[in-house]
């Protein structure tokens, strides 16, 4: 069964005598037995929403991902024979419903509670699915009724139209994420054993990693960051009494002369 691909080519745009070369993203489907990519009439989200209103590369690139991730989840749900997503095997694109979106957020939420998954990448999943939802309703691709609503938020000194959530309905049972799903579970004390726990540390490092075992005491004990640890130098660390005086400094070019700071995209 072919799948859907984020891909990202050239195109001419004219206006009048001028003409200028511009990249864009597109999906497509892709032929597993082949590897043949075809373009994908879902494209047009990506054009209508973003980039014919001026979005950035990277922000049609994180839509057309975010999209892609769930028909390709709609996809392995039909391989896997579920029975909310048996209809979609014949009756494709225009046979999606609320339940099939709810059911792919619901399972980024309980990735998130297991902690695989951040509460913001889940949230932003969502987002993109609903404005996903709009689209195909208003263009008349879905048919199923539900409302197209929007509120007004401000961000800065501008107010925004944002969409209604259509997934927040107690009929679908749409499991959600709040912002800090995981921070409950993580260990932000290490409670009244707190000096045990650090020694052994320590001594684990002692014996894994000993070239960063003072480093670690100089988190631990004087409070430094890992990126001010790293840019100390013999001439920053200074003695007085019985302790150390750190002196913090930014030692990149000194240190690190190579390393140039790079845009990484999923």
């Amino acid at each position: 069964m072919s799948f859907f691909v984020v891909r990202e080519y050239s195109i001419t745009e004219l206006s009048g005598e001028y003409e200028s070369e511009v990249r864009t993203i597109g999906i497509g489907m892709k032929n597993p037995n082949t590897d043949n990519i075809f373009p994908s009439p879902i494209t047009n989200f990506i054009k209508t929403m973003y980039r014919n209103k001026g979005k950035s590369l990277s922000s049609q690139r994180n839509s057309a991902y975010a999209v892609t991730r769930f028909l390709n989840y709609i996809i392995d749900q039909i391989k896997q024979k579920d029975i909310s997503f048996a209809c979609l095997e014949n009756e494709g694109i225009n046979g999606m419903r609320l339940i099939h979106g709810s059911k792919y957020i619901s399972s980024l939420s309980l990735r998130a509670r297991a902690g695989e998954l951040s509460p913001g990448y889940v949230n932003d999943q969502m987002r993109y699915i609903i404005k996903f939802y709009y689209w195909l309703k208003i263009q008349g691709i879905i048919y199923e009724d539900f409302e197209i609503t929007y509120k007004s938020i401000k961000r800065g000194k501008l107010n925004h139209l944002v969409e209604i959530n259509p997934f927040d309905d107690i009929e679908l049972g749409t499991i959600f994420v709040g912002k800090d799903e995981r921070v409950k579970s993580m260990l932000s004390d290490f409670g009244t054993n707190r000096y045990s726990l650090t020694i052994k540390l320590i001594n684990i490092a002692r014996n894994i990693a000993p070239d960063i075992v003072l480093g670690i005491c100089f988190q631990f004990f004087g409070g430094l960051r890992r990126s001010e640890v790293v840019n100390l130098t013999r001439q920053n660390i200074k003695e007085q009494g019985n302790g150390l005086i750190l002196e913090i400094r930014d030692n990149q070019e000194l240190l690190f002369p190579d390393i140039k700071i790079l845009l990484i995209y999923k």
